[in-house]
């Protein structure tokens, strides 16, 4: 009989919803974070106009960004928020000021170079637009992802299907060790089975030859008793040593 727990079965089923069910949701997390992300940046982006880009070709001006503290963004982004203003003689985009990270590049300050000096790979970017009806962009607003902030979610959440994965194992220890030890029932079930069918058999063989041996000893019997009161003394002899001969035979087998 074979046993209704089947660890493998069970195994592979489990392991199999832990898998997509993980890369689902690794995926979505990983989304969600991105677009809480990207929702967060929009939000501080909201206000930026022409009106924060005043003058650009002069950089000493400390209170053209008075109203720009860096406090605006605190708790959005570990890593840089940059405005640049782009430059219509050259067409390239040059910083205007520096949220977090690094400002200079050694003994240089990056204020005033193009926003490629920074090496801003992964960022988010916004046009800042006039407030007239001109719509040219006159800079934008750059938002450094930091790869952990986004990760963070997802790293946390795997460590935890690690946690989930491990249970499985053990689910699937604890479940084969039960399985073998119902195996190993069921075959010790089988062989005594197997030995009372045996002992049964024998019994009713014994039952059996008794009764045969009876019914054979009988008329031999009644033929022995008949004889005595033979008038040939002879053929008693020979009828009695005949049959103790049988009867001796039957005790025998």
């Amino acid at each position: 009989m074979r046993s209704p727990i089947r660890p493998q079965v069970i195994g592979f089923c489990l392991f199999t919803i832990w898998a997509f069910g993980t890369v689902y949701i690794f995926f979505q997390m990983r989304q969600e974070a991105m677009e809480r992300f990207r929702s967060e940046a929009k939000s501080k982006k909201i206000g930026f106009t022409e009106g924060w880009i005043l003058y650009p070709d002069n950089f000493s001006r400390d209170f053209l960004f008075r109203t720009m503290r860096d406090e605006y963004f605190e708790g959005l982004s570990d890593g840089r928020v940059v405005l640049t203003w782009i430059d219509p003689t050259r067409d390239e985009e040059i910083i205007l000021w520096i949220h977090g990270g690094p400002r200079a590049i050694g003994n240089q300050t990056l204020i005033g170079e193009p926003l490629d000096r920074l090496g801003m790979e992964n960022r988010i970017s916004y046009d800042i637009k006039p407030l007239d009806e001109d719509q040219t962009v006159k800079g934008r607003l750059h938002f450094e992802v930091d790869p952990w902030q986004i990760q963070a979610p997802t790293v946390t959440f795997l460590l935890s299907s690690v946690n989930v994965l491990l249970l499985i194992t053990i689910l699937m220890i604890w479940l084969n060790r039960i399985n073998q030890r119902y195996e190993a029932s069921q075959s010790e079930l089988e062989e005594k089975k197997k030995e009372l069918i045996q002992q049964e058999q024998l019994a009713l063989a014994g039952r059996l030859s008794a009764g045969l041996l009876h019914d054979l000893k009988k008329p031999v019997i009644h033929i022995r008793e008949e004889c005595i009161d033979s008038e040939n003394p002879d053929l008693f002899h020979h009828i009695r040593e005949q049959s103790d001969l049988f009867l001796a035979m039957l005790r025998d087998s």
